[in-house]
């Protein structure tokens, strides 16, 4: 599956709402620095990254952070169950 980069005016940014909608369509989701950041040594990211890896990858060719996926393109923090959809917490 290839990504799509996001084309977001400036000022505009994406917040995840925990609806996991944005996190499963193909393209890169930017990640800010602090937010980064505050996860470093927290469980949460630790669950994550036994499971699949780094959480977050760096895009070289636009030299910003963004998230990881899983096998199947979706976001890593992405709670993949139908009874339960959202984020992991």
């Amino acid at each position: 599956m290839s990504t799509l980069p996001t084309k977001f005016l400036p000022g505009q940014n994406y917040d995840c709402i925990q609806c996991g909608r944005g996190c499963t369509n193909p393209w890169n989701i930017t990640v800010e620095q602090s937010c980064i950041d505050a996860l470093v040594g927290s469980e949460l990211k630790q669950r994550v990254e036994s499971q699949y890896g780094p959480a977050f990858k760096f895009d070289e060719a636009r030299q910003v952070h963004v998230l990881n996926r899983t096998p199947n393109g979706h976001c890593v923090f992405l709670q993949d169950s139908p009874d339960s959809p959202g984020c992991l917490n």
